[in-house]
Formats: C-alpha cells, sequence, structure tokens
C-alpha cells in the first residue's frame, strides 16, 4: 500500500467513526426512553445483572462509563453512540479486507476503502442500527461484536492479532447477548474457508485459538458478574446468585419459552421485518443486488451461507411471543449485508462513487430522520408524570407494567421522586426474591410469613419462577398464597393510612383471579384505586411523546399507547355514570387524543406486535 493510499485509508476510518458519532450524539433523548431503558439505567449504575441474558458485559461497561461521565440517560445513550460508532469503524475495517480477499475480486487498496467507507456508512445510517445507538441500550455493543467477527473472519488466523480480533467479537457477544451470536458461530467457518482459501476443516482447526479467546472472555465476563451478584447490592432484576440461577439466564429465562404462542400476529410480523429490511438501505439495495449477483458468479457459497446466517437470526426473532423492539437479534443479521453491499458499490456502472455515495447518504437521512430523530422525545418521563399526577399522598403502588415498574424505581432512587409513595410490582416480590426486602423493608416485615409462602408456592411448582416476574398463576396453590399475601398487604396499608392503587395490568391481573371484584376499583386518573379515595385525579396526559415523530416508528411504545387508548374512555364513562362530569370530560378529552394518536400510530407502523 502507498503512502496516498495509507492517507486516504486513515481519513476514511476518521469518517466512518466521526460522522455516526456526531448524528448519533446529535440525535439522542435526554430522556429515559420505554422498554429496558430505566431498567439498565440502575443495572449500569449499581453493576447489577439485568433481565435474561444478563448483558454483563454491557453492564460492566456502562458502569465504568458511568463513573467518570455520570449515569444521566444522556450519558449512557452517548455510551451507545460511541459503540455504535465503533461498529461503523470496524465495519469499514471488515469491508475492506473481505472485498481484498480473492473470494470477493482482489480489489485494489483504495478501491476497497473507498467502497468499504460507503458500506459502513449506509449501514450505520440504517434505521434500526441508527435507533439503538442513540439510546440507552445494549444493541450498539452487540452490533460491534458482530463487526469485529467480520473483521476477523477475513484475517490470517495464523497470526494471534486476527486470533485475538475474532475471539473479542466473539466473546463480546456471547457475553453481551449470547441467543445472538450463537446462531452465526455455526457459519463463520464456511467464511474463514472462503475468504482465505482453506478447506472448511482446515478453517475449523485454525479457529480453535481464536474460540479460546472467546471462551476465556465470556466465562470471565460471566464469573464476574455472579461474584458480583453474590455481594448484596442496593438494586436487582433476576440476580444470577446461584449457579442455577446463572444457568436460568445462560438459557435465555423466559424467552426460551415464548416460541410460537398463540395469538401473536406472526404475518402482521412479518411485514413489520420487511419495513426493517427496506429502511436499512432504501435506495443502496440497488447496489447490495448488484453485489449479491457478482459475488453469486465468483462464490455463491459464501453468499448462500451469509444469506443463510441473517435469515436464521430473523426467523429466531420473529418466532419470538414478545418482541418489543427490533433487538440483538435483527442488528447483526443486517450487519451481515454489509460486505455484499461493499462488493455492489464497486458494481454500480457509470456512476462516479464521491457522486453516488453522498447521494445514497443523503437520501438515508432524509428517509430515516423522523424515525430516528428522539430529540424532545420524553415518553417513559411524561407517563411518570402522569402517574405523579394520579397519586394521592401516601399511596401504595401496585405496578406491572415493566415501564411504569423500572422508570418508578430509577425515579425514587435517584430524583428523590415521590418519597411518600411506595412503589411495589404487582407481583410484590420483582424480578428478584430479596428485591423486596431491600427496598421495602418495614412493610416486608410485615408481610414476611405471606411472602415466604408465597414464594415457596411457587418454587414447588418451578424454582427458577421465585426470581422472576415471567410466571403464570395457574397452580391453585400460587393463587391461594398470592391471594394471602395481597390481603395481609392491603391490611398493613389500611393500618397505614395508605391508599391502594394500581396499574392497568395489576388491576386486569387480580380483576381475572378473583382476588378483586369489579366494584371494588375505582378509577384516579390512569390508575385504579382499591374503594373510594378522598379527591379522584382527573385523567392525566402530559405532552412528551404522543405528538412527536419518533412516536410512530416506536414499537417499544405500542403496549402502552395501547392501553391508555383503551382505558381513557372506559374510565370517561364510568364518571359520566357517576354524575363526575368535570372528571368525565378530562377523561374524554384525554381519549380523544389518544384516538388520534392511535390511529396516526397504526398509519406509521405497519403492523403491531400482536392482534
Amino acid at each position: 500500500m502507498s503512502g496516498s493510499d495509507r492517507v486516504l485509508r486513515a481519513g476514511f476510518a476518521a469518517l466512518a467513526f466521526a460522522l455516526p458519532l456526531a448524528l448519533y450524539l446529535a440525535t439522542a433523548s435526554g430522556s429515559v426512553q420505554f422498554d429496558d431503558a430505566a431498567e439498565l439505567t440502575l443495572c449500569a449504575r449499581f453493576w447489577s445483572s439485568a433481565h435474561p441474558p444478563g448483558y454483563p458485559i454491557w453492564v460492566l461497561l456502562a458502569h465504568l462509563w458511568g463513573g467518570v461521565f455520570g449515569y444521566s440517560p444522556r450519558s449512557l445513550a452517548a455510551l451507545s453512540g460511541v459503540l455504535g460508532a465503533a461498529a461503523s469503524l470496524v465495519l469499514f475495517f471488515a469491508g475492506e479486507k473481505w472485498l481484498r480477499a480473492p473470494a470477493c475480486g482482489a480489489l485494489a487498496p483504495r478501491a476497497a476503502a473507498w467502497a468499504a467507507l460507503g458500506a459502513a456508512l449506509l449501514t450505520a445510517v440504517g434505521a434500526t442500527f441508527w435507533q439503538w445507538s442513540n439510546s440507552v441500550e445494549v444493541y450498539a455493543l452487540q452490533v460491534l461484536a458482530t463487526a469485529l467477527l467480520l473483521w476477523g473472519a477475513a484475517g490470517d488466523q495464523a497470526r494471534w492479532c486476527w486470533r485475538a480480533v475474532l475471539g473479542l467479537g466473539v466473546g463480546l457477544g456471547l457475553a453481551n447477548n449470547h441467543l445472538s451470536m450463537v446462531v452465526l458461530l455455526p457459519f463463520v467457518p464456511s467464511w474463514v474457508a472462503a475468504l482465505q482459501g482453506r478447506s472448511w476443516g482446515s478453517a475449523l482447526r485454525a479457529l480453535l485459538p481464536a474460540a479460546a479467546v472467546a471462551a476465556a472472555l465470556t466465562v470471565g465476563a460471566w464469573l464476574l458478574l455472579l461474584l458480583r451478584a453474590m455481594v448484596e447490592v442496593p438494586f436487582s432484576f433476576g440476580e444470577p446468585s446461584t449457579p442455577s440461577r446463572l444457568w436460568f439466564h445462560l438459557r435465555g429465562g423466559f424467552f426460551g419459552e415464548l416460541l410460537f404462542a398463540p395469538g401473536v400476529d406472526y404475518a402482521g410480523r412479518a411485514m413489520v421485518f420487511g419495513e426493517v429490511l427496506l429502511r436499512h438501505l432504501w435506495l443502496a439495495w440497488i447496489p447490495f443486488v448488484l453485489g449479491a449477483r457478482h459475488l453469486w458468479s465468483r462464490q455463491r457459497g459464501l453468499l448462500v451461507s451469509l444469506v443463510a446466517a441473517a435469515g436464521l437470526l430473523f426467523a429466531s426473532q420473529w418466532a419470538r411471543a414478545y418482541v418489543p423492539n427490533m433487538d440483538a437479534s435483527v442488528l447483526p443479521a443486517l450487519l451481515l449485508l454489509a460486505p455484499v453491499l461493499a462488493l455492489g458499490l464497486t458494481r454500480v456502472p457509470r456512476v462516479p462513487f464521491a457522486a453516488l455515495l453522498p447521494a445514497l447518504l443523503a437520501a438515508s437521512l432524509v428517509l430515516d430522520w423522523s424515525a430516528c430523530d428522539r430529540r424532545g422525545y420524553a415518553a417513559a418521563d411524561a407517563i411518570l408524570a402522569d402517574v405523579d399526577a394520579s397519586l394521592p399522598p401516601n399511596a401504595l403502588l401496585l405496578a406491572t407494567g415493566w415501564e411504569l415498574q423500572t422508570r418508578a424505581a430509577l425515579a425514587q432512587l435517584t430524583e428523590q421522586w415521590r418519597p411518600d409513595v411506595v412503589v411495589l410490582p404487582g407481583s410484590v416480590k420483582g424480578t428478584d426474591a430479596p428485591l423486596f426486602a431491600r427496598r421495602q423493608p418495614e412493610l416486608h416485615a410485615a408481610v414476611r410469613e405471606e411472602y415466604d409462602a408465597f414464594l415457596a408456592a411457587i418454587a414447588a411448582v418451578d424454582p427458577d419462577y421465585v426470581h422472576t416476574d415471567y410466571f403464570q398463576f395457574e397452580d391453585p396453590a400460587v393463587w391461594q398464597r398470592y391471594a394471602a399475601l395481597l390481603g395481609k398487604l392491603f391490611a398493613v396499608a389500611k393500618a397505614q393510612g395508605r391508599p391502594v392503587l394500581l396499574d392497568k395490568q395489576s388491576m386486569a391481573f387480580l380483576l381475572d383471579g378473583k382476588v378483586l371484584r369489579n366494584d371494588q376499583v375505582v378509577p384516579c386518573g390512569l390508575l385504579f384505586s382499591i374503594g373510594e379515595v378522598a379527591a379522584p385525579a382527573p385523567f392525566p396526559l402530559h405532552d412528551g411523546w404522543l405528538g412527536h415523530p419518533f412516536l410512530t416508528a416506536d414499537l417499544c411504545a405500542y403496549g402502552t399507547l395501547f392501553d391508555l387508548q383503551g382505558i381513557a374512555p372506559q374510565i370517561a364513562g364510568y364518571w359520566r355514570h357517576r354524575g363526575r362530569t368535570e372528571l368525565a370530560a378530562a377523561a374524554e378529552r384525554a381519549a380523544e387524543r389518544l384516538a388520534a394518536a392511535w390511529r396516526e400510530y397504526s398509519a406509521g407502523v405497519p403492523a403491531p406486535r400482536r392482534r
């Protein structure tokens, strides 16, 4: 490589990192978002395991990052931006390495660098990549791991530097979200064989040192988290504090039991994935098709392997019953398209590359901006403000909704939000059995006998579910103990002068289980009180998300928006029937706004997760 080529390559590498980083930081929100953002913020702060599969590497990195830059939502979103930009940089190096391999045409250094830059930037501005690189989530780290895998697969595995790169990529992926990385591993030997001109068996033997590096990193990360979990921490979600709990995390926890569930709109989900694919490249699908055609003529086995790996990742995500976002199973699949796209950019006829790349990037930015720009989108903060307005003083709130549980916990632990209010998960125990005792020691002591009996009843059915909220109360003994626990809890609250309120999910759950009757539940704002409260609040609806363009692209908002637009008219009818016109009018105004937002959401997102 000549000196001018080295300078050009260094400049391209800087662009591959700096441009996505600037984009991600400029479009991040300063607020906690829906889904797992509040939980992950807490886990980063306390170096505590997240829900299965735990994400030990992300939690450790975020904990170290927060120790330097703070644990605010903007700071942790910036971490995602750095990881996403690093993935773009590594993808540039990977694309360059792939294009210079004989299997892909052995391009000259300058041509390979141009095409690799184009593929990296077009991938980095794809909607799904962009959306999870400017928020508090683990997925940008998984993309970085996949990019390292692609880069390492093209390197000479006889050299330790390339073994380290490949092993680092696999190890990071396994120690972050191993469920997606495991799907890729069977395809790696075929990539190494094709790119390095080896037989499949020779490639497999050459990968053994990289496998050792990956295994050491993965096992070390998990053991470190296990040791950390054995120390009392202020907050946790399903701590793997024993070997059996660690195994529960490693096998994916409850996700392993949610494949092909009844009632899921799988056809609609396929439409969602179709839009994900479209938004990932837009007009760049044209050079991708050209690249696939060229690779088919040169090394069709490599093309088939890439497409099969991506297809298997999509299928594994599509089959799950609960898909709140286009998560780490989908992002690595999208990343596997980049080498083929890079090859296709060299095959576009009669178009100067210096003009083609800016045009494709500009088109992607224009088409995806409203779907990825989170500035001013304060969805979870707005919901928390609505809950605040719905809570009378000194209330006890049972919250089953995931966003409300985690956002309220974050607010109470770090923002001094409503210290007069006791917030418990609908299951009372939360996703870790000791969590109740750590956070509410006096209340726990008052109901300890009933609480221990409840946990024992769950353990008799399945010990794993003692530490998670994802269990079904199908066993009569569990229902009996749960009802006894709630009865004691409600009696203690009454003795303390605390009104008891429920979110919609908790109310529906207790009504279905015959723990409560309809005539015992009264609306209070967007919550529900057990019995009358002195001055029930009108239905609140704070701004911060309903009017924001990002809402129509946010699948995580689906459940919350669906619930609110369903309960607002019901609450309005309840108060109208009771003669409380001012409360009915407030709920009707909220219902109108929510109905309009739901119509816009339904038009913007092709298919919700469930019918």
